[in-house]
Parts: structure tokens; sequence; C-alpha cells
């Protein structure tokens, strides 16, 4: 810049033979009129540009560098790989302990497909055995109401045809021994005949033909009462009646072997011949082969212990079926828990394998990926600490990385000034080596406290630098619109600022006057004075670099500034 240097009269006091005053000469100035007005305060501050974002990347493990993968001044982004130290020895164990992990998992799987097997076919047998013992079960009870039935029809058969058979016996016996009354005058014709009046054999069978009367009509009774007005009597009465109708049999055996004994010993006469003798005795044989064809039928029935133990064997065939079965089927469902119990427990030690081994290859992964130094941010390598093939140790920088996609420029306020800021507060920042471009600050940071010796308070702008034109190390200024003042505006170029005073020159009647005054804001060249200054006055704003208070001065015409401002800058 051009200095402003004040114009000096060229008319000089010559010296003539006697002596001569020296003359005044008057200062060439520029001056303003000073006006009353509002003017918003403009703050003004300047700083150097640095990163937003700045750190390092690191290696986690020693280790010797096997390659760099980025140089000074590259773009890298956040997670790029820049360099890979040797990793020779990790990458075998992670090798190692994949291929046993994988080999885990195969057999778990392997283990999990043989059991599912084992066990679909074990519920496949268990089913298999549900069924057929159902049918087994079933055919079994089947087989026991069959019996219960056939044993009842033949009970019932054979305590029929004991009466009938019985009752015929005696009536046939009767008639031959004439026992009863009715039968008696016709006994008495066959005792003339026969030829054993009176015999002990003709006795022992009139005997026993009594006695089986006796029982029969007891056995009858009860038969009439219990079975024969009965539609389906119960097993244990067609047991009872079955041992009476035993007993009444086995007496019908014994007449009719006591009266087969008897015709025996029988004579024969013209009125009796050995034709009709014969006759009697078959019949009586005749008998006697049908009432043991009963005996050994109700014999049959009865069996040992009687018909109830017949139906209680058959009931115990069925039970101890159930019980097999039920025994089969207990077995077949342990044998499933306990391929599941197996199948549980192997796949579990399988798992606790996998678990351990993924245990072990993470710690080895994590061993592998610290051989590896990736970016912590996206920005630029403003640095390359390290070279390849050098042994470097955790946290020991390879690179320095700068994040410029947000550039930060710390400045200094005056205390007075910082009440009027805030975070988030924004401002224009102008760049001198980039004069066409206007970027948009804003404040991220206000130091707590003002410096003790300055009385300045730091504060942190953040510019979003996406085009990447601002770089680190930059001179820039910003600007901050504060709030108006009140005050007589002149041109900023009119306020003097030395030794910790404000002033500016007055021209009263072309002297000029230094005047103490109290600046206010300031806007672009202007500047507000609150105190000092009335409105109306002049002011010097050009011209005024040498100026001395009570000094002369000559106020020129403002075409005049090209030639005030080239002598001031001689």
């Amino acid at each position: 810049m051009k200095k402003i240097l004040p114009l000096i009269a060229t008319t000089f006091l010559l010296f003539g033979c006697g002596t001569q005053k020296k003359e005044k000469v008057a200062s060439e100035v520029i001056v303003s009129q000073a006006v009353s007005a509002s003017l918003p305060q403009n703050l003004q501050l300047t700083g150097t540009l640095n990163p937003g974002q700045e750190t390092t990347a690191s290696p986690k493990t020693s280790g010797r560098v096997a390659v760099l993968l980025a140089d000074s001044g590259d773009r890298v982004r956040q997670g790029q790989v820049l360099a890979r130290l040797d990793a020779n020895t990790e990458s075998a164990i992670v090798s190692s302990v994949s291929k046993n992990l994988k080999s885990a998992e195969n057999n778990l799987k392997t283990i999990a497909a043989l059991y599912e097997e084992r066990i679909a076919n074990a519920k496949k047998n268990l089913e298999s055995l549900k069924q057929s013992s159902e049918k087994s079960t079933d055919l079994s009870a089947t087989q026991l109401e069959t019996a219960k039935s056939d044993l009842k029809r033949n009970a019932l058969s054979t305590l029929t045809n004991s009466t009938i058979v019985i009752q015929n016996s005696i009536d046939a016996l009767d008639q031959i021994l004439g026992v009863s009354v009715e039968n008696r005058n016709l006994n008495d014709g066959y005792e003339n005949f026969l030829g054993v009046t009176n015999s002990s054999t003709k006795y022992e069978a009139e005997s026993a033909l009594q006695k089986l009367i006796d029982l029969n009509e007891n056995f009858y009774s009860v038969f009439e009462k219990e079975i024969l007005n009965i539609d389906s009597p119960e097993i244990d009465t067609l047991d009872k009646n079955l041992t009476d109708a035993y007993s009444v049999l086995i007496q019908t055996k014994l007449t009719l072997e006591k009266t087969y004994t008897m015709l025996i010993n029988s004579s024969t006469s013209s009125s009796f011949p050995e034709s009709q003798l014969n006759s009697l005795k078959k019949n009586v044989s005749d008998m006697g082969e049908n009432i043991e064809g009963l005996i050994l039928a109700t014999q049959n029935i009865r069996g040992d212990n009687g018909v109830a133990s017949q139906i209680a064997i058959l009931e115990s065939q069925l039970g101890k079926t159930k019980a097999d079965v039920s025994t089969q089927i207990t077995q077949a469902e342990l044998q499933i828990a306990n391929l599941q119990k197996e199948r549980d427990a192997k796949i579990a030690e399988a798992q606790s394998l996998i678990t351990q081994l993924q245990g072990e290859l993470g710690i080895q992964g994590t061993a592998l990926a610290n051989t590896v130094v990736a970016a912590p941010i996206s920005g630029i390598i403003i640095e390359k600490l390290a070279e390849s093939g050098q042994v470097v140790s955790p946290g020991l920088p390879i690179f320095k990385i700068a994040n410029d996609s947000k550039m930060k420029v710390v400045l200094s306020v005056p205390d007075t000034a910082v009440a009027s800021l805030s975070i988030g507060r924004e401002a224009i920042i102008t760049i001198d080596s980039l004069t066409e471009d206007k970027f948009q600050g804003r404040i991220s940071k206000i130091a707590p406290s003002a410096d003790s010796t300055s009385k300045k308070v730091d504060i942190e702008i953040e510019i979003t630098n996406s085009d990447k034109k601002l770089k680190s190390g930059m001179f820039a200024r910003a600007e901050f619109t504060l709030s108006s003042s009140e005050g007589v505006i002149i041109p900023h170029s009119a306020l003097i600022s030395r030794y910790d005073q404000n002033f500016v020159f007055v021209v009263e009647e072309g002297i000029a006057k230094k005047r103490l005054v109290k600046p206010g804001s300031q806007s672009g060249e202007s500047v507000a004075i609150v105190k000092g200054l009335s409105e109306g006055e002049t002011v010097i704003s050009k011209g005024h670099l040498y100026l001395r208070d009570g000094d002369v001065v000559e106020i020129i015409e403002d075409g005049l500034n090209n030639k005030l401002e080239e002598k001031e800058g001689e």
C-alpha cells in the first residue's frame, strides 16, 4: 500500500540581505462530514486454517512392515487398507484353526443327521409296534369274547342236554325198578318175570335211583330258576349248575351201572323172554354211554377248576398279551429317549468344540486383522512416517491423516465482543488467496475463559470444505455482523488509534484539531462514533498521517485523490 504523505507547498520564503520570518505551509487533506445514523457492527477476525480432524494410522501389533499401500498426498477413505505387516505366522494359524472348525461343523452335521435317522427309525418301529399290538390285543380280546360266548353256549347246551338225558334215564330206570308210585305196579310185573325179587342187586339199584331222583329234583329246580328262565346266564352261574349237573350225572351213571348189574343177574321165563331182557340191557347200556358223554363234556367245559377258571385263563392270557405289548412299547419309548439323550450329549460335545474353535479363531483372526493398518478416518495423508521393511510397534504412527472435508480456524475475540457470539453463530469467511470465493462458517467451540494477558477468548469456527479448495495453512478472515450502534458515522480511514487512544482530526477554520473519540460498531469502510464527535463536523479522512494538533490544512477536491495518494506514497 502506498503511504499517504501530506503535500508540502512549493512556496518558500527567500532570505534577502536582511532578516525575514518563515511562513507555515498548509497540509492538503481530504475530509468527510460526520452524519448521524445507525450502523451495524461488524467483527472481523483473522486466523490460519487447519483440518477439522487430524489423526494417525497405527498398527495394533508389532511386526515388520511388509507393504505400504499409500503415500503422502493420497486421499483415503475410512477403513481403506494403508499398510500390511508380515502375517505369515498369523495366516497359518488362522488357516489351521479354520480347517479344524470346518471339520467340527461337518462332524456336528453328521452327528445330527445320524441320530435324526436313528430316532426316526425308532419312532417308526414304535408306531408299527403300537399298531401291531393294538391288532394283537384286539384279536385276543375278540378271542376271549368268542371263547366266553362259546363256553357259555356249550355250558348251556350241556346243561340242557344233561337235564333231558338225566330225566329220560330216571324215567326209563323207574319203569324197570318201579321206585315211584305210578310205576310200582309195572315194577311188580317186572319182578315176577326177572327172578330177582328181593335180591340185593335190585335193592341197590332202587336205592341208587331214589337218590338220583332226589338229587335231580334239587338240581332241576335250581337249573330252572337260574338257567332255564334267564336269557344270558353268567359264567359263575353256569359253572355252579355244571357242578351240580356233574354230581347228578355221576349218580345217574352209578344207578345205570347198578341197574345193568341187576339185569345181568336176572333170569328169563316164557313170559319174559331173553330177547326182552337183552333189549333192557341194551337200553341201559346206551343210556350209560350218553351219560358218559355228558360227564366228559362237563369235565371238558369246567376243566380242572371250573368254568370260571377257564375264563380266568383266557383273561390272564389277554392280560399277559397286553402286559407284553406294554413292555415292548415302554422299551421302544425308552430306546427313543436314550437315543435323544445320547444325541443331545454328542451334539453338546461337538458344539462345545465348535465354540472353543470359534473363540480361538476369533483371537487368531484378531491377531491377523491387527497386521492390517487401515485409515481410521476419510481424508488426505499429510505425512508418511514409516517405510517398507521397518519394524513397528503397537501405537507407533505410520501415517498422519487429516480430514479436510471440514476445516477449522481458531480466532481470538476481545472479551467485550464474545458475549455477542454463541455456538452455531454463522460467519462469512474469506481467504486471501481465494479472493473471489466466500465461505460459510459456524462457531463450533468457545473457550470457557479469556486469556489473562490479552483479555481475549479463543473461538473455533468450522467450515465445510466440500470442493476441497481450502487448504491447511491458508490465512482466513472471519466477519460477524453484531448489533447496531447509534452515533455519527465517519469513514473508518478517519479514525486513528495510537497508544490505546482513539482520535480524529476535525477541521476548524483551516486548522486541524485533535479530538479524542469513542468508536462503536464498524461496517465495511464506515465506523460509528458514539462519543466525542457531533453531526455535521468535518473530519480529515486522508492526509492526516503526519498531522499534529493545530496544523494548518487545505481541503482539496476528491478529484485530487490520486495526486494525494501519490504524494503520500513517496
